[in-house]
Order: structure tokens, then C-alpha cells, then sequence
């Protein structure tokens, strides 16, 4: 939007503000409410968890993600592809769409959860995925993965290196072969992983604090009554 604006007027003042503010603050986790959620969650003890959070709309790239995961549970039996969010609709159809493949035992869809929940799923993950196909603008997705810590595989494609690079993230072509290689290599290198997940949270903590939110609302309404 902002290279559109400049096209029409380059003397116009811009000032972007990344919608950032949504808070995954995993350290806020009490041990009980996390006890609590592993309970409720048992079928998911023991499991290396694959998580995406988002919606189910097609240019998600959520087939994209299960086309992988045919290739991931070759490699890894105890592995589970954590889906939250998305319309019952739309559920049923990813669930029917993994049946017909033969990998449901694989698969775990939450549907929509209170905000309050999303920390624990961040918490009990291994690997955090965005398998987008296209599209221009970030997935707000992106700045809870990065806030989160966890090691992100998402595709190279404008909507997601906006705001990733190679160093806090590992990038990956949008077809099956290459988001399988990205996830499994997360899941064979943890050691690495928390490495790349510790310098994602630092680049989150200082590009896309609430302070920087505050500056940049701030510097519009400034812009606004010159």
C-alpha cells in the first residue's frame, strides 16, 4: 500500500504501522493452566507438534502444507500437524482432504480458540508454519510466531520476507518437497532451531515492540494536524 501511495504522490508523508500488538507472551504461562491444557490435551502428549495458526482460506497454502506432511510422517511417526483456527466448514473440508490421504491419525484441528489459549499452543510446539502460496500482505500470523521464539518454516515469497529473513526463519520454495525439507530439518535440529527461534523473538522485541507501535500512531497524528 505504502509503494502504491508513493507511485501516486512521493511528497506525501508515510508512515506504516505493522499490526503487531496481538500479545503470544509465552513466559506469562502459569504451570497449573499449562498442567491444565496438557490434560485437556492428551492425544497430543509424546508428539513432535507442527503448528499453524491462522485461517483456512484457500491462499493460506493449507494444502500445500498436508501435500508436506505426506512426506514428513514417512520420517517421523510421532509427529502432529496442529491446526488452529478456521470455520467448521472449513474444517471439514482439511478433514475430509486428510482422510482421503490416509493421514488423519497425523492430523489435530482445534477450530477457533479463545485468545487466552493461543499462548499454550505456541508453548507445546516444536515448529510454527505458514505455508502461503501468494498474496502481498504479511500474515499477522508472522509477528506472534516471532514473538513466540519458536523456529518458523514459512515460504519465500513477498507476503512472508517483508517481514523474515534466512537468519529468523527458514525459508522455503512453496511446493511440497521443499516445506517438507524445512520442517523436518526443524524437527532433526532442535539445537538449531532454538537458536534461529531465540534470534527471531530479539528481531520481534526490537522492530515490532508496542513502544514502536505508540511512535509510529504518534508521528501520524502529527503528520495529520500539520
Amino acid at each position: 500500500m505504502a509503494d502504491y501511495i508513493r507511485k501516486i504522490d512521493n511528497k506525501v508523508p508515510i508512515e506504516v504501522i505493522e499490526d503487531s500488538t496481538e500479545e503470544v507472551d509465552i513466559s506469562s504461562i502459569t504451570e497449573e493452566s499449562l498442567k491444565k491444557f496438557k490434560r485437556e490435551h492428551s492425544l497430543l502428549d509424546g508428539k513432535r507438534i507442527v503448528l499453524y495458526l491462522g485461517t483456512f482460506e484457500p491462499y493460506q497454502g493449507l494444502e500445500l502444507l498436508i501435500d508436506s506432511a505426506e512426506l514428513v510422517t514417512q520420517r517421523f511417526k510421532e509427529v502432529k500437524f496442529v491446526l488452529v483456527g478456521g470455520r467448521s466448514n472449513q474444517i471439514q473440508h482439511y478433514r475430509d482432504i486428510v482422510k482421503e490421504r490416509d493421514l488423519s491419525s497425523y492430523f489435530f484441528f482445534t477450530g477457533i480458540r479463545p485468545p487466552e489459549e493461543i499462548p499454550m499452543y505456541f508453548n507445546i510446539a516444536q515448529v510454527l508454519v505458514s505455508p502461503r502460496r501468494g498474496g502481498l500482505n504479511p500474515p499477522l500470523k508472522i509477528y506472534g510466531y516471532l514473538q513466540s521464539g519458536k523456529p518458523i518454516v514459512a515460504t519465500n515469497n513477498i507476503c512472508h520476507t517483508q517481514v523474515l529473513n534466512p537468519e529468523i526463519a527458514c525459508l522455503v520454495k512453496p511446493d511440497r518437497e521443499d516445506m517438507a525439507k524445512g520442517i523436518i530439518y526443524m524437527l532433526e535440529n532442535p539445537e538449531s532451531g532454538e537458536r534461529m527461534g531465540e534470534k527471531a523473538r530479539q528481531f520481534f522485541e526490537k522492530n515490532y515492540n508496542y513502544n514502536n507501535f505508540v511512535k509510529s500512531t504518534d508521528q501520524i497524528l502529527r503528520l495529520a494536524t500539520k
